[in-house]
């Protein structure tokens, strides 16, 4: 009998705290036979193969960019249901069974995410308001919801939800928009959110907390040690990001949804320019995809989401200034980061 539940493991370049995640899973108290595991990541199979049990599955892949890897992941899965862990997160010991009781009971539901402590590199817990984990629970029922409505409802009660590690969803919605997946480079916790709202099945954004998510001063979504550093390492993650949101845009044109993936795109092209810096070569080209328009930052005004809209305008124009002067911009956005992240773990 095939286990209901996959859990797909993804790294890029060998971490200790690949360890730390795969002994979470082994703590799972759901029946093993309910579930299966695979691992895919760049490394070979000896960085971790005495925390491997025989029955797991792994895959040392080429690619480098997180949805070629899931789709490889996908492949030789077999659960209805598909549980994402990052190398650097942690799930809870009662996760899966968690998870499993609740794609059991409803049979519509075709998209799960729940809350998370975050800890940092030495899995020191952040200093967070309890109101983030107090919220009411969010169920959105296909048949009925104006989806507008409830995309815009789970954008605004969005905190305490962090990272792909956070959410299980149906395999048919993935196989469904396969030729996408494999496309996705880094913005794939966007594309699973994109896809299950496009998607006929149910959703449910719970007020649980199911695992840790881990935050740190540099990782492959974060980099917080020096400001040249910063601005390099946001250039390239921001010249993937707008390429996977103008996948999610066109899929989702004609839709409800259409002007939020809209707006995400055009802001992270805003974003893309800010960071170009022309004194570092890697780091100067133009993607055709990523290039922005002076009409475009405009239309950062008609802003779906009602939120930061002055801000991220001003941001548009500040992205065609002389990089001396966005440098200045980008330094107060680098030390607004990093404080945060010292305030986060200060107690």
């Amino acid at each position: 009998m095939d286990p209901f539940i996959s859990v797909i493991v993804t790294a890029y370049q060998y971490r200790p705290y690949i360890i730390e995640a795969l002994e979470s899973v082994v703590k799972q108290d759901l029946d093993k036979e309910k579930y299966e595991v695979i691992i895919v990541t760049n490394y070979d199979e000896n960085h971790i193969s005495k925390y491997l049990h025989s029955s797991w599955k792994f895959i040392q892949s080429k690619n480098r960019w997180i949805g070629p890897k899931v789709f490889e992941a996908l492949k030789e899965s077999s659960g209805e249901i598909i549980v994402f862990l990052e190398d650097d997160d942690l799930f809870e010991s009662n996760k899966l069974r968690v998870i499993y009781n609740i794609f059991k009971e409803k049979s519509r539901l075709g998209f799960y995410r729940h809350k998370v402590k975050i800890i940092n590199e030495h899995g020191k817990e952040a200093k967070l308001s309890d109101a983030l984990y107090n919220s009411q629970k969010i169920l959105i029922n296909k048949r009925q919801c104006d989806l507008r409505t409830a995309y815009l409802t789970v954008y605004k009660n969005r905190s305490g939800y962090a990272s792909v590690s956070s959410m299980a969803m149906s395999r048919e919605i993935l196989e469904q928009y396969s030729d996408y997946l494999k496309q996705i480079r880094l913005a794939i916790d966007s594309f699973y959110l994109t896809t299950s709202f496009l998607s006929k099945y149910d959703m449910l954004f719970d007020n649980i907390v199911l695992g840790k998510y881990r935050l740190q001063k540099q990782s492959g979504t974060s980099y917080l040690i020096d400001l040249n550093g910063f601005i390099d390492h946001y250039f390239f993650e921001y010249s993937n990001i707008c390429k996977d949101l103008q996948i999610n845009y066109r899929l989702a044109k004609g839709s409800d949804i259409e002007e939020f993936m809209l707006h995400d795109y055009l802001f992270s092209k805003v974003l893309y320019k800010l960071f170009i810096n022309p004194t570092n070569k890697n780091n100067y080209y133009y993607d055709k995809c990523c290039k922005l328009s002076f009409y475009e930052v405009v239309r950062i005004l008609n802003n779906p989401y009602a939120e930061d809209t002055l801000k991220r305008f001003i941001l548009g124009i500040v992205s065609y200034l002389p990089f001396k002067l966005r440098k200045m911009v980008l330094r107060k956005i680098y030390d607004f980061r990093l404080n945060m992240y010292n305030e986060l773990f200060s107690h």
